[in-house]
């Protein structure tokens, strides 16, 4: 074992393979980091040991289990980053916590304003800010938080400005817990976070750590040892303002979303009427030319983006595809995943075929809740 992943290993708490049912209330955390890479590398290894400390400080805090799984090395990939989100089985009272330290980055013509992670198989598997958002989201856990501290950039580059120095409190008060629990405990929904915005870096001191993550541990201590009652957007913007303090190469602002509401009563349930049975209006030739519109390099850009546009009118909400390439089948994607991939790859791709047997339509919404295409690759 390597200095740093040793290190790593040592310092967070809990790391398991597996998440088994939780009896009591838990924080999973999920945090991936690019340890590895030459540039950045001993600055996403601080990052971890940072998140891990204030997630341990936060569970202690609301009295929650922490169960943490840290994706290096080997596992620093999309598809298990999948596989690991899809294993996690938390309780309606728990909370998800997804924290992403490594390179970053954003395609042409993307209609969000979040970034993609670029991971070891991002060419294969691209996964994004959003995509990860939306599976915690759909756990139906009580407060799920997805953090990437990455760049935003359609062209990627080294994201390291030199060394500066930080400090770690702690503070274990009354008062601090309060106001821990004020964040964590009070508030349901979601919270979604970029470390820059559309076009831009995200930048890191080296060994030292990146730039966003400890401006947010600043302004996270900063609340905790002066007692402040804040919400978690005014904590979100204090660390902006301490990001726009630090010598940074070139601008760097964040990004964020955060959804969230009081607890209410559930309603009473509802029937829900018999299901009217309507025929296919979508027809396979029109989904063949949807989705070769966006795989269509040489068609224009805002062509394209009119096509990609036009997705609710193909596909229901949660869509999924079965895709093949070539003879081969790979792992089923969601739909906004899938057409990043087109978008991603569609130099590589001559042709996209829906397979008819295989794809499912919606006769209630009218629309295709599940879709199987063969992508030819070029040879």
């Amino acid at each position: 074992m390597n200095p740093i992943s040793k290190r790593i290993f040592i310092g967070c708490f809990c790391f398991f393979l597996s998440i088994q049912y939780a009896v009591s209330q838990t924080l999973y955390a999920v945090l991936v980091a690019d340890i590895t890479d030459g540039g950045i590398g001993a600055a996403c290894a601080n990052d971890i040991e940072v998140m891990s400390e204030n997630l341990r400080q936060i569970s202690q805090s609301i009295d929650y289990e922490l169960k943490a799984i840290v994706l290096t090395n080997a596992n620093f990939r999309a598809t298990t980053i999948r596989a690991t989100l899809a294993n996690l089985q938390p309780q309606p009272q728990d909370i998800l916590f997804y924290y992403y330290s490594g390179h970053g980055y954003n395609v042409a013509n993307n209609p969000s304003l979040f970034p993609f992670f670029n991971v070891a198989d991002y060419q294969l598997n691209p996964i994004s800010v959003d995509e990860v958002a939306n599976t915690l989201k759909a756990k139906n856990a009580r407060l799920c938080i997805t953090l990437g501290d990455c760049c935003n950039k359609v062209a990627e580059a080294t994201r390291s400005v030199g060394k500066r120095t930080r400090t770690k409190a702690s503070n274990s008060s009354e008062e601090a817990q309060q106001i821990i629990k004020k964040l964590f405990l009070m508030p349901t929904g979601t919270i979604k976070i970029a470390s820059s915005k559309v076009g831009q870096f995200s930048w890191s001191f080296g060994s030292d750590g990146s730039a966003y993550t400890m401006a947010f541990e600043e302004a996270f201590e900063d609340c905790l040892l002066n007692t402040k009652d804040i919400e978690w957007e005014q904590l979100l913007n204090d660390t902006q303002q301490r990001l726009q303090q630090r010598p940074l190469k070139t601008p760097q602002n964040s990004i964020f979303e955060v959804l969230l509401n009081t607890p209410s009563p559930a309603p009473s349930p509802v029937v829900a009427p018999p299901a009217v049975v309507a025929p296919p209006s979508i027809s396979y030739a029109d989904l063949n030319s949807f989705l070769g519109m966006i795989a269509n390099e040489t068609k224009p850009a805002t062509e394209r983006q009119a096509a990609q546009a036009k997705l609710n009118d193909y596909f229901v909400a949660n869509a999924h595809i079965k895709l093949f390439v070539n003879d081969t089948e790979v792992e089923s994607q969601s739909i906004e995943q899938f057409l990043g991939r087109l978008y991603l790859n569609a130099a590589k791709i001559r042709e996209v075929n829906v397979i008819q047997k295989a794809s499912l339509y919606n006769p209630i919404h009218q629309r295709y809740s599940a879709v199987a295409v063969q992508e030819i690759w070029e040879k």
